[in-house]
């Protein structure tokens, strides 16, 4: 499965860490997405994107800032 986006121009306006970790009783990915109250929570793939989607809209939105350092970190077990 793809799940970044590919192309020319600005995709992220937040860095996204991705940590992919391996567990052999997964019969398909899982997606974790960790809030900003650092708390993990499951998500699936199309969720996260539209987080991300979601976080470029409101950072082209901002007057003084279209750029955030703080990363969305994203965890993905699979077999």
């Amino acid at each position: 499965f793809q799940f970044n986006q590919v192309g020319g121009g600005t995709k992220t306006r937040r860095p996204v860490a991705l940590r992919m970790q391996y567990n052999p009783r997964c019969a398909h990915p899982r997606c974790f997405l960790q809030g900003d109250d650092g708390i993990e929570r499951p998500k699936s793939l199309t969720e996260i994107q539209e987080y991300i989607e979601a976080e470029n809209r409101r950072l082209e939105k901002d007057p003084v800032r279209s750029f955030d350092s703080r990363e969305i970190n994203v965890r993905m077990e699979y077999k």
